[in-house]
């Protein structure tokens, strides 16, 4: 993960996501709201020969839109579940190809943020997109 954004949240989420190091994504915020997972699709993402499960990919746009969303709150020293994903796919993830997901926000209100995501291929052909609903509470009702 690279440095552009900083917080004990965000550094914590990294050293906890078990998820993440199993997928093998990495990710960068550019700004409060604005993650970017770039991955390399590879021969164990896929269901069907040198296509990406569906699964692997909403994984993806969740993941995207969900670090887009806690970097948002983190400095109200909260963090985000979610509460509801729809992932469009508009052309197959192909395997041995990188992709780039990045989460923009649509609506910050006190509590409820909503994220959208955009999947694209190297040469910027938009692969899926995605819409997620998240909550953000108090970093301390997630220490469980």
């Amino acid at each position: 993960m690279k440095k552009a954004f900083q917080h004990i949240i965000i550094d914590k989420y990294i050293e906890s996501n078990e998820f993440g190091k199993l997928l093998g994504i990495d990710f960068e915020i550019h700004e409060p709201g604005v993650c970017e997972y770039r991955f390399n699709v590879n021969h164990s993402h896929t269901s069907i020969p040198k296509v990406a499960h569906g699964g692997f990919v909403a994984a993806l746009m969740d993941a995207t839109m969900g670090v887009g969303a806690l970097s948002l709150v983190c400095e109200e020293m909260k963090v985000v579940s979610t509460l509801e994903i729809k992932v469009s796919f508009y052309q197959p993830v192909l395997s041995n190809s990188e992709v780039i997901c990045v989460s923009t926000c649509l609506k910050k209100g006190k509590s409820i943020l909503f994220m959208e995501a955009e999947l694209k291929n190297l040469e910027g052909l938009i692969l899926a997109k995605g819409s997620g609903t998240f909550n953000s509470y108090q970093v301390e009702k997630a220490l469980i």
